[in-house]
């Protein structure tokens, strides 16, 4: 595609607007949250703020509009903090976010980045993403539906598969088995309509919910992924920390 008419793409989207709540709202600054320009302009726009970092020395990662800086020691992390902050608002005219901007010794607090939780020695999924994960799952096997259990399965499989791809280059063995048996509890809540220990223990044993075709967390973590047509060993999943 043609320079010109890349620019005239971007342009366009940047400025198609947004619906909230079925209002049509005209997009006057900045580009919708999740859309699927979002990244690309932030990362034309913050390939500034690498390269000016990158000339001070720094080592960075950056997602799209998510930033992590590693400095060996806080004196360090403050100075880039500071040069940080003079690039993304002096020169670019970006707001920062409060919250999310901050200066964190890794290794004993940790650092959430791309819903990771990370320190020196594990990366989980943080406790908002598996809240997250937990909450959708108990939408989707409602009691009340009028619907075979085999539909709520199918319902299911989609969310679980997404989640478990995303997620399972971490640690998270003993989650994904806690996980899957949340999710069958549920589902036998469902099949019997009520919620009680002898419903969650006694109906519908494992292997007749997985030949009813639900997958299982665990079950990804092993599970070799096709590339061209090839099959490939599954390879761990690479995305690291967070804040500025």
């Amino acid at each position: 595609m043609p320079y010109s008419q890349r620019e005239t793409t971007a342009r366009r989207g940047a400025k198609s607007g947004i619906m909230n709540e079925g209002l049509f709202k005209e997009s006057t600054e900045g580009t919708p949250q999740g859309g699927n320009l979002s990244p690309l302009l932030s990362n034309i726009y913050l390939n500034h703020f690498d390269r000016r970092m990158g000339d001070y020395g720094y080592l960075l990662l950056r997602y799209a509009d998510d930033i992590v800086i590693f400095c060996k020691f806080e004196s360090d992390a403050q100075d880039a903090l500071k040069r940080a902050k003079e690039i993304l608002e002096g020169e670019l005219k970006l707001k920062l976010s409060p919250e999310k901007t901050k200066t964190i010794h890794a290794r004993k607090k940790g650092v959430e980045f791309l819903g990771f939780h990370f320190n020196g020695r594990w990366r989980r999924p943080k406790d908002k993403a598996k809240k997250k994960f937990k909450e959708e799952i108990k939408r989707r096997t409602r009691r009340q539906q009028p619907v075979s259990i085999e539909t709520v399965i199918s319902f299911l499989n989609p969310v679980i598969r997404g989640w478990g791809n995303y997620f399972k280059g971490g640690t998270v063995k003993k989650l994904f088995e806690e996980l899957d048996g949340y999710i069958r509890a549920r589902l036998r809540s469902f099949k019997a309509k009520r919620r009680t220990w002898g419903t969650i223990l006694y109906t519908l044993p494992q292997s007749k919910l997985k030949n009813m075709g639900l997958i299982s967390l665990s079950s990804l973590l092993n599970e070799s992924v096709s590339c061209k047509g090839k099959i490939q060993t599954k390879a761990v999943y690479g995305k690291t920390v967070r804040t500025v």
